[in-house]
């Protein structure tokens, strides 16, 4: 209790919780200023994404009471995302460590069979990497809330309140291959994409996500003499974000642009 009227918590947590590693340093990402992919521990850590040692999150929450049937609530945080385990794809989807094949039989004498069902590695093979930004922060959501409660005429209660939040550094997958506009359109696509040799396709996962949240809520509670109790609840709230994980996987590494 700071005064006979007013309460308040405070408090900070911290989180730390490195990238997995990949136990046989079979991992991989594509650098995308000298177009080679780098192996794990070859030109970058072992884990391949850096450590985030800032995560502190501060909590705040406090209670001041107006007069006997008057509270105001207060109350505010950091919370920080655990791993996507899903993105761990990202390190393994590329050269050396995968390759796509088409294998086509004769349609009326087969030529594959159990025994040669798999040709040498590098035979036919094609790929498009998956790569992640060895740089991506910690996502981590920002929440605040503020609330008036006041009882009055004995049974009844009102409350009328405001909450937010914004996410900051969420998950985001797009191509950053994907040729780029030509007004013109005289320019063949080939010679509009950063890396022709992938035929347009590189699947890139970095933490730039955002989102917002605002909401008013309203809130009215009778208690009936006999054990009745009524309850009515009202909330206007807006929402914004530039799309989850998966939106944006075939689209334009400018998508937050157009």
């Amino acid at each position: 209790h700071i005064l006979p009227k007013l309460t308040l918590n405070l408090g900070l947590r911290y989180e730390f919780q490195p990238y997995p590693r990949e136990i046989n340093g079979r991992a991989e990402f594509f650098d995308f200023t000298t177009g080679t992919e780098v192996i794990a521990g070859h030109g970058v850590r072992p884990e391949i994404v850096d450590p985030d040692y800032n995560n502190f999150a501060p909590r705040v929450g406090l209670a001041y009471q107006v007069d006997k049937n008057t509270v105001i609530r207060a109350g505010g945080g950091i919370y920080y995302s655990t791993d996507n385990a899903n993105e761990l794809q990202f390190e393994i989807v590329g050269a050396p460590f995968y390759s796509s094949q088409t294998l086509n039989s004769d349609a009326t004498r087969p030529t594959i069979s159990l025994s040669n069902l798999f040709p040498a590695a590098g035979v036919g093979a094609s790929f498009n990497p998956f790569t992640l930004n060895p740089r991506s922060r910690t996502p981590y959501v920002s929440q605040w809330t503020f609330d008036i409660q006041h009882t009055f005429a004995g049974n009844n209660f009102v409350e009328l309140g405001y909450s937010g939040s914004t996410a900051q550094k969420l998950p985001q997958r797009y191509n950053p291959d994907s040729g780029y506009q030509d007004p013109t359109d005289t320019i063949p696509l080939s010679q509009r994409e950063p890396y022709p040799q992938f035929n347009g396709f590189i699947l890139f996962s970095n933490n730039d996500g955002w989102a917002s949240y605002q909401a008013f809520t309203a809130r009215y509670e009778h208690r009936f003499h006999s054990g009745l109790y009524l309850l009515g609840a009202y909330t206007l709230q807006k929402a914004l974000d530039i799309g989850n994980t998966d939106d944006f996987s075939m689209i334009s590494a400018d998508f937050k642009i157009y």
